[in-house]
């Protein structure tokens, strides 16, 4: 049972095991995303994402879904690790908020589809922010959902991440978690997969045989998913490696893989991942 349509009105909400702060924290929704709210405790909400993830969120993150009363905006993403929203289109004006990487704002009427950002004469663009407030973005920090998605793209977005710090259940460039690098590289590029490092039915991401492996498939080990950059290398975040790196795929990723994962269920065949390093 669905009890109401919410919307994230914090740059990062938390998502947690249970109705508390102590608990495990098992996910992280951004700013503009919209949740359905299946249960209540006291101040806390347990919700469904937009991936199908569910969790408790505080109440506090969340505002009645204004977004989707917009229905003549256009939506875009942060496409950067912070860009502020300010209250006038100008460096001084003060500040709304600050959204990170993968935040979802929607524009004021004013740019057409497809129109080319960066080349705006103001260098702002005008937002709606959930509250029903209105603000400004430097237009470059902002991009639309692409309309396709390709092997090189997927691969390039993960590497926006490289060097951030690994936080359990974490997915921003604050912090960030295996699964959760996997399936912001994908939501950045406007495919939903599920967030956790695992095949699940119901979502785009299909077993392969790893020979047909390539560039933009996921790579799946025991309780944990990496992206293949290539034959040789994949980009992982790991608590063993702290941060977001890339790393050779040596015999011993090899001899631990599981099963691979892709978005294309046909393609040309390559060969088989080697044990050269």
């Amino acid at each position: 049972m669905i009890f109401s349509i919410q919307t994230i009105q914090t740059s990062v909400a938390p998502l947690y095991e249970h109705p508390c702060t102590q608990s495990q924290r098992v996910d992280e929704v951004l700013y503009g995303m919209a949740v359905s709210v299946k249960a209540k405790e006291n101040d806390w909400l347990f919700v469904s994402t937009p991936y199908r993830y569910e969790g408790w969120i505080h109440y506090s993150n969340l505002i009645d879904a204004k977004l989707i009363t917009r229905p003549s905006s256009q939506v875009y993403y942060v496409n950067i690790v912070a860009a502020d929203v300010l209250v006038a289109p100008k460096v001084q004006a003060p500040l709304l908020v600050c959204l990170t990487l993968g935040c979802i704002v929607r524009t004021v009427d004013e740019i057409a589809d497809e129109v080319d950002l960066s080349q705006e004469k103001s260098g702002w663009t005008k937002i709606y922010l959930v509250d029903g407030r209105i603000g400004y973005i430097r237009s470059t920090f902002i991009s639309q959902f692409p309309k396709s998605v390709s092997r090189e793209s997927l691969c390039e977005t993960a590497k926006l991440y490289l060097g951030t710090q690994y936080r359990w259940g974490g997915k921003t460039p604050l912090g960030i978690d295996c699964s959760g690098l996997c399936s912001m590289a994908y939501w950045l590029n406007g495919v939903v997969i599920y967030r956790d490092a695992r095949i699940k039915p119901g979502f785009p991401i299909k077993k392969i045989s790893p020979a047909y492996a390539q560039k933009g498939d996921l790579l799946f080990f025991p309780g944990h998913v990496g992206m293949m950059l290539d034959k040789t290398t994949m980009i992982h975040a790991s608590e063993a490696n702290k941060v977001v790196k890339i790393e050779s795929l040596t015999k011993e990723w090899i001899e631990r893989l599981t099963e691979v994962g892709s978005l294309w269920s046909i393609g040309d065949k390559m060969e088989p991942i080697d044990h050269q390093y």
